[in-house]
C-alpha cells in the first residue's frame, strides 16, 4: 500500500497553539457558548442531574456512529470545527450500568485494544420500557488529550450542555478544563475545551455501494479513503481501502448558516453550485443543493452539512477548513462542513493592498537598524515555529478519538506576489475582494467535502491547462485573486473516475497529480506556484530580495522564513531530474553571495545553509520519513564544504553568531570534505597566530575569535581521532 495514501485527512497547516500560558477568552462556533467565560477551578463542578436522558430500551440494542467536534477553545488556540473520525459503537448492559463499546467484532482492534474496548460507562435506571442514562456522571472519569508532544488531562465529569435526544440520534456537549501535564512550556498551562459528541444510529440498509480504491487509482486521482482491517470467518484478515464519496441517489444539501452576511450569501451559493456543472456533464444529474440554515445548525452536527462564517482569524494561519466524516465501514460521507475565517482573509486583503501600492514605487535602499542587527543574533527566529496538528482524545480506554482539522486553506505569510493576481486589488472595494476570495476558496472546500484531495501538481500540468488558467483544478492552493472560481478539467475527470461517471472525461487522458505528502519530495508538487516550479521559485527568491528593500517585510526573521520556503522547493530538485545542477548551483551561489551593504544577504545564506545541510525539509516534518531530500554527491559535498568555509573566514561583514553557525554546519557534515574544510580553517587561524619572519609578534586575536579557533581545532581533533 502506498505510504502517501495512509494519510486519509486533508491537512496543510497546523492547528497551532498560540495562546499564552494563562489563557483568557473562549472562542466558539456555538452561539450558546460564544464569548463565554473560561472555566476556572472554582467552577469546575459536576453538571446537575438535568442531563439525564430517557431513551427506549431498544436504543441499547443498536449500533451507532460515535464522534465529536471541537466547538470552543480558550483564546482560539485550537482549530474550531476539528472533528474526530466516527467510531462504530454498541452498548452492553451490566446490572445498573451501560457500557459503550467500540464495535470491533468484525475487524482487527486498535493496537492495545480488545474487541470489546470500553469507551464509556453510564449509570442506568429502568423506567418501564425505557431507560435513563446519566450523561453527567460517567464511570470513566478521566480524559486524556494528546496535543503534539504534550499531554493534557481532565477530570470528568465536565460541564454537560446542549443535550439533543431524538429517535436514532443523541448528542451532547461536554466542556472540560484540561491541564498541561507535559513539559512543553510553549503550550498553555490549561485550556477550556468544549466538544460536541454525537451518537447516530447506523442504517440497517443503504443504497450506497462502496468503491474500493487501489494504489493505482490513487496515483491518478486523489480521493480521501477509509481504511480498516477486517477479520474473516476463517480467521484471516483483509485490508479494505474505500474511497470517501457521497451516495448520489440522495441530494447533497448544504446549509448556509445565518452567520454568513447577506451580501456574501449569493457568492457562497454560486460557488457551491458550481459543482453541479461537473455532475451534470459526468453523470447527467445535479445532486448539490443549497438552503438557508438555522442558528442551531452548526458544524459538527452530523445531521446537516453547514457553511459557517467566523469573523476572527484562525490559529493555524489559514482562512478556511473543510472537514468531513465518513462511514468507517463503507466510506460513505455522512457529514461535511466548511468554516470560513473571514478575519484572516480581511487581513490578507489589507496585505495585498499594501503590496500593490508599494510595487508602484521603485524599491529604495534601507539601512540595517540596530534593532534588526540585534535580531540577527537571535538565531532561534530561524527555526520552525512550534505547532500541532489536531489532537488525540482517550476516555480511559485504548480506543482513540483522533480529532483532525480537515483541509485548512492557508494564507501565505508574505503575499508578495500581488502582481500575479488576475484582478487588481487596488481597483476593488474590500467587499469586492472578499467576494472574489469566496468564489475561489469555497469551490476548493466543497471539493474536499465531496471526497477530493489536494492536487499540488496541477499548476505544472501545462499540457492540460486551459487558456488563462494557472491550474487544472480548484483543489490546488493558488494565489488569492488569481485562482480558479469553478472546477477545472482535472476536477471533471476525478469526479467521473471516483464516482464512476462518464468515462470519456478520464479514459485516454493523463493528468498530473500530487497531494499532501508528495509535495514533501516531488519538486513539481508545490503550493501557490505557477508553471515551471524551479523558474517560479528562483524568480520569487529574486523578487523577495527587491521587496525587502522596499520595506514590505516586518523583520529580517519574517523575510528569512519567506525565503526558506523558496529554497526548500529548489532543494527538492537537487539530484532529482534534469534541473538538478541548475538548482544546486543556485543554492551554492545563495550561500556564498554577500552584498556590499548590510545585512549582507545573511538570511539568504543562512536559509541556503539550512536546506543544503538538512536531510529533509523542515516545513514537511509532519510527514516523517516520507519527507526527504536526495543525498548530495561527493562533488556537491566538496562544493558545499568550500562554501561554508568562505562563510566562516572573517571579512568584517558577518556577526560572530552567523560565522559560528556556519562552522557548526561544516562540523556536522561529518565527512572528509567537512574535515578538510575545518582543517583549512584551523591552519588559517594557526598562521594568524604565528609570529612573522622578522620575529614580530602577530596581533592577538579577539577573545571570541580565539573561542572559534579553539572550537575548530577541537572539531579537527575529534574527527581525526574517530
Amino acid at each position: 500500500m502506498s505510504s502517501i495514501r495512509r494519510t486519509a485527512t486533508c491537512a496543510f497547516l497546523l492547528a497551532a497553539l498560540t495562546a499564552p500560558a494563562e489563557a483568557r477568552g473562549l472562542a466558539s462556533i456555538n452561539p450558546r457558548l460564544k464569548d463565554g467565560p473560561e472555566l476556572n477551578l472554582g467552577q469546575y463542578v459536576a453538571t446537575p442531574t438535568a442531563s439525564v436522558v430517557t431513551v427506549p430500551k431498544t436504543f441499547l440494542d443498536k449500533s451507532y456512529f460515535f464522534g465529536g467536534m471541537v466547538e470552543a477553545a480558550t483564546d482560539n488556540c485550537l482549530t474550531l470545527g476539528t472533528g474526530a473520525d466516527p467510531i462504530k459503537v454498541r452498548f452492553k448492559v451490566e446490572g445498573d450500568r451501560v457500557l459503550m463499546l467500540a464495535d470491533q467484532r468484525d475487524r482487527v482492534p486498535d493496537i492495545g485494544a480488545s474487541s470489546e474496548d470500553v469507551i464509556n460507562r453510564f449509570k442506568m435506571r429502568e423506567v418501564g420500557d425505557k431507560v435513563e442514562l446519566d450523561l453527567a456522571n460517567p464511570e470513566v472519569n478521566s480524559v486524556t488529550v494528546v496535543l503534539g508532544a504534550s499531554g493534557y488531562a481532565a477530570q470528568r465529569p465536565g460541564y454537560i450542555y446542549d443535550v439533543v435526544n431524538e429517535p436514532g440520534f443523541l448528542s451532547y456537549g461536554e466542556k472540560y478544563l484540561i491541564q498541561n501535564t507535559g513539559v512543553d512550556s510553549e503550550l498553555p498551562a490549561r485550556i477550556t475545551l468544549a466538544i460536541k459528541y454525537y451518537l447516530k444510529e447506523c442504517a440497517s440498509a443503504s443504497s450506497y455501494k462502496p468503491k474500493a480504491y487501489t494504489d493505482e487509482d490513487f496515483e491518478k486521482y486523489g480521493f480521501f479513503v477509509t481504511q480498516r482491517t477486517v477479520r474473516k470467518d476463517d480467521g484471516t484478515t483483509d485490508d479494505k481501502v474505500l474511497a470517501d464519496r457521497h451516495d448520489l441517489s440522495k441530494k447533497i444539501t448544504y446549509y448556509l448558516h445565518p452567520s454568513i452576511p447577506a451580501k456574501f450569501r449569493p457568492a457562497f451559493k454560486d460557488a457551491i453550485l458550481s459543482w453541479n456543472k461537473v455532475f451534470k456533464k459526468t453523470h447527467g444529474i445535479e445532486p448539490v443543493e443549497v438552503l438557508d440554515g438555522k442558528d442551531n445548525q452548526i458544524p459538527g452536527d452530523i445531521r446537516s452539512k453547514v457553511l459557517y462564517w467566523v469573523d476572527y482569524p484562525t490559529p493555524f494561519g489559514g482562512g478556511a477548513i473543510g472537514p468531513h466524516t465518513s462511514d468507517p465501514d463503507t466510506g460513505e460521507i455522512l457529514d461535511a462542513d466548511v468554516i470560513f475565517y473571514a478575519g484572516a482573509f480581511r487581513d490578507e486583503i489589507a496585505g495585498l493592498r499594501k503590496e500593490a501600492e508599494a510595487a508602484k514605487n521603485a524599491p529604495g535602499d534601507s539601512e540595517l537598524t540596530s534593532a534588526i542587527k540585534e535580531g540577527l543574533k537571535k538565531l532561534l527566529d530561524l527555526l520552525p515555529k512550534k505547532a500541532n496538528r489536531g489532537f488525540v482524545l482517550r476516555m480511559g480506554s485504548q480506543t482513540s478519538m483522533n480529532f483532525k482539522p480537515g483541509c485548512e486553506y492557508p494564507i501565505e505569510e508574505d503575499n508578495t506576489i500581488a502582481a500575479r493576481a488576475s484582478v487588481d486589488v487596488t481597483e476593488m472595494t474590500d467587499d469586492q475582494a472578499m467576494e472574489r476570495i469566496i468564489r475561489e476558496v469555497i469551490p476548493h472546500e466543497i471539493g474536499h467535502t465531496l471526497g477530493l484531495r489536494h492536487n499540488f501538481k496541477a499548476s505544472a500540468d501545462l499540457k492540460n491547462l486551459t487558456d488563462g488558467a494557472e491550474s487544472t483544478t480548484v483543489m490546488e492552493y493558488q494565489t488569492s485573486l488569481s485562482s480558479l472560481v469553478e472546477p477545472g478539467p482535472y476536477d471533471y475527470a476525478a469526479i467521473a473516475y471516483g464516482y464512476e461517471g462518464e468515462k470519456s472525461f478520464y479514459e485516454g487522458k493523463e493528468f498530473m497529480f500530487g497531494t499532501d505528502g508528495t509535495n514533501a519530495v516531488d519538486p513539481l508538487s508545490n503550493q501557490f506556484d505557477s508553471g515551471d516550479p524551479l523558474a517560479y521559485y528562483t524568480g520569487r527568491y529574486a523578487h523577495f530580495r527587491k521587496l525587502l528593500q522596499s520595506g514590505l517585510f516586518s523583520s529580517l526573521a519574517s523575510y528569512g522564513r519567506a525565503q526558506k520556503r523558496n529554497m526548500e522547493v529548489i532543494r527538492k530538485f537537487v539530484n532529482r531530474g534534469e534541473q538538478s545542477k541548475q538548482a544546486f548551483d543556485f543554492l551554492i551561489k545563495a550561500l556564498t553571495e554577500k552584498s556590499e551593504a548590510p545585512p549582507f544577504n545573511v538570511m539568504e545564506r543562512l536559509q541556503a545553509m539550512l536546506v543544503l545541510t538538512s536531510d529533509a525539509p523542515s516545513s514537511y516534518a509532519r510527514y516523517g520519513s516520507r519527507a526527504n531530500y536526495e543525498a548530495l554527491t561527493d562533488a556537491q559535498e566538496a562544493a558545499l564544504a568550500q562554501a561554508l568555509v568562505a562563510n566562516v573566514v572573517p571579512d568584517g561583514k558577518d556577526i560572530f553568531e552567523i560565522r559560528l553557525a556556519m562552522m557548526e554546519a561544516l562540523k556536522a557534515r561529518n565527512n572528509i570534505y567537512g574535515y578538510k574544510g575545518l582543517e583549512a580553517l584551523a591552519n588559517a587561524y594557526k598562521k594568524a597566530m604565528t609570529p612573522g619572519a622578522d620575529g614580530a609578534q602577530s596581533k592577538p586575536l579577539p577573545p571570541r575569535e580565539q573561542e572559534l579557533a579553539l572550537r575548530i581545532q577541537q572539531a579537527v581533533g575529534a574527527y581525526f581521532n574517530k
